[in-house]
């Protein structure tokens, strides 16, 4: 069941933090599909339908919830770089994109009911990413260990405008999702489950450019990392 779509420019221009669990074996900033943080196979974000809280009640009270209560507009995702290759920014708390929430959904599970957004989503690679702790200019200078954030507004034009010009790697990250999570593990239908938002997900409806990276690892100059 859907509610109505949001009219983005009536919502305040700032947004929540929703922290994920990083694939280490991965290059891209993508969802623990393989349990490697012992926190099971993660589900969310499911980039794959630019959705959050989609399969389950990930963060609903955290950050979907209060997002939606308070008329915020921008849901940003936030993980620990575990990918030694980037060395500075290995180990770094990192806003690795945004989704820009336009519309969101209710499902039932177990007799209950959760709440979910959907939207335009932006991925960045790590060395595009912006930094979520420290004191410099370029840091947002919050916590390390935080796991729910509301972002402000001089904060929210900052990462939008950091994030503004790099390159969108949304679609490469679905098909590095496809490549360690071939079975669909983390994928509705592959459970029989209905997937509301089907119309829009990447696994079923891939670009050209999608369905070449699917067959092969990604060699966007954007994604190699390299030291700073």
């Amino acid at each position: 069941m859907f509610d109505k779509k949001r009219n983005t420019k009536n919502l305040r221009q700032r947004g929540r933090m929703q922290f994920f669990y990083h694939l280490p074996e991965s290059k891209l900033p993508i969802r623990d599909v393989l349990n490697r943080h012992g926190q099971g196979i993660k589900t969310e974000p499911h980039i794959e339908c630019s959705a959050e809280n989609y399969w389950d009640r990930c963060c609903q009270t955290q950050s979907v919830a209060p997002l939606l209560d308070n008329n915020e507009r921008y849901l940003f995702l936030v993980t620990n770089c575990q990918n030694p290759e980037f060395g500075k920014r290995y180990g770094s708390k990192l806003v690795v994109g945004y989704i820009d929430v336009q519309g969101s959904g209710v499902r039932r599970l177990w007799g209950g009911y959760f709440r979910y957004v959907f939207g335009e989503t932006k991925l960045v690679g790590f060395n595009d990413a912006v930094l979520w702790t420290g004191s410099g200019k370029n840091a947002l200078g919050y916590s390390h260990f935080a796991r729910s954030q509301k972002i402000d507004q001089r904060r929210t034009r900052m990462i939008l405008e950091r994030l503004k010009d790099k390159d969108n790697i949304l679609e490469a990250c679905v098909a590095e999702i496809q490549k360690f999570d071939p079975e669909g593990k983390t994928c509705l239908k592959s459970h029989s489950r209905p997937c509301p938002l089907e119309d829009r997900c990447l696994r079923f409806h891939p670009s050209k450019d999608q369905r070449v990276r699917a067959g092969s690892s990604t060699k966007d100059s954007d994604c190699r990392p390299h030291c700073k």
